[in-house]
């Protein structure tokens, strides 16, 4: 009886190969589901904070803009602390705000832009004397 070693080494170098592929692509798919995943719940996360800050600015921006009842919106600009450098910074985040790349997940500069958003709306509360804490552990 002949005992040929070199078969048994190959067998057991196929079962390693066969053993660290499926390893390698089982792994690459799991990795690729809770990347997606994150994604989803980080994206959310990104969503919800524009969309406060769009909800935030156009409120504002109403009584600032409402010329039907100028003595009623005299009166709320005064309440609402609307000075002209509150004013001016509601129009610029509204700008930013349109210029937000919403469809375009891939955009490159999507988080830059976010981070601008979200410095220039911090300046808009500390400028109306109010704090929001929404989100503050969402980072990049």
């Amino acid at each position: 009886m002949d005992f040929d070693l070199e078969k048994v080494l190959d067998l057991e170098k196929q079962a390693y190969d066969d053993a660290k592929t499926k390893g390698i692509n089982q792994g690459t798919q799991q990795g690729f589901k809770e990347g997606f995943d994150f994604g989803i719940m980080k994206g959310r996360s990104l969503g919800e904070e524009i969309g406060h800050i769009a909800g935030f600015v156009d409120f504002y921006l109403q009584f600032s803009n409402n010329s039907e009842n100028k003595k009623l919106s005299e009166r709320l600009v005064n309440i609402l602390s609307l000075t002209s450098s509150v004013i001016k910074t509601l129009k610029l985040l509204k700008q930013m705000l349109e210029d937000f790349p919403l469809g375009n997940a891939k955009d490159d500069t999507l988080i830059t832009k976010y981070e601008k958003i979200k410095t220039k709306f911090k300046v808009l509360e500390v400028k109306l004397g109010i704090h929001s804490k929404r989100n503050e552990d969402l980072s990049f």
